[in-house]
């Protein structure tokens, strides 16, 4: 959704309260594509403070389907997010990767809100933090028991020498 900031000129100290929605259904990040479980709205605050400066403060809560960074299951990521800037309209910024949700006199919502979110995204999401995650041979989810698989690593350094065992037995 686009905000016109024109009006917030037309005297200092004004001030612009509103609450919109938050038009994502998914979310894109890190080459992964995330559902909006659950969103509300937007509360937003634009104030312009002085001299063609807008202060933007903004609040939404989102749950995220994010999956699972060991056994793949689906859990809901909840995102308490609190976006804020200092916009100085007398200079532009110097790139679009400033502030890309500005642009001319128009604030876009959404993409503020996602510009705080990809700064808040975890590096990594777990189910349950003791998740066993899958077996690497044969993929059962080892959170609901034991495959049977052999669990032997062995070091591919060492093959030779394994080589030398077995062929005294």
């Amino acid at each position: 959704m686009q905000i016109d900031l024109s009006k917030l000129f037309e005297r200092e100290g004004s001030e612009l309260n509103i609450s919109c929605p938050f038009e994502a259904v998914s979310i894109s990040f890190g080459g992964e594509t995330f559902e909006v479980v659950n969103k509300s709205e937007v509360e937003l605050m634009v104030k312009h403070s002085q001299n063609r400066q807008i202060s933007a403060r903004g609040h939404v809560l989102l749950r995220l389907g994010m999956p699972c960074s060991r056994c793949l299951k689906m859990v809901e990521v909840p995102f308490d997010l609190t976006p804020e800037t200092e916009i100085d309209m007398n200079h532009p910024a110097d790139s679009e990767d400033e502030t890309p949700y500005v642009s001319g006199y128009s604030l876009d919502v959404g993409l503020f809100v996602l510009d705080e979110l990809y700064v808040n995204m975890p590096m990594q999401v777990l189910c349950k933090e003791d998740c066993k995650g899958l077996c690497p041979k044969c993929g059962k989810d080892l959170n609901k028991g034991d495959c049977g698989c052999d669990k032997t690593v062995l070091d591919p350094r060492m093959a030779k020498i394994l080589d030398i065992f077995n062929a005294e037995k």
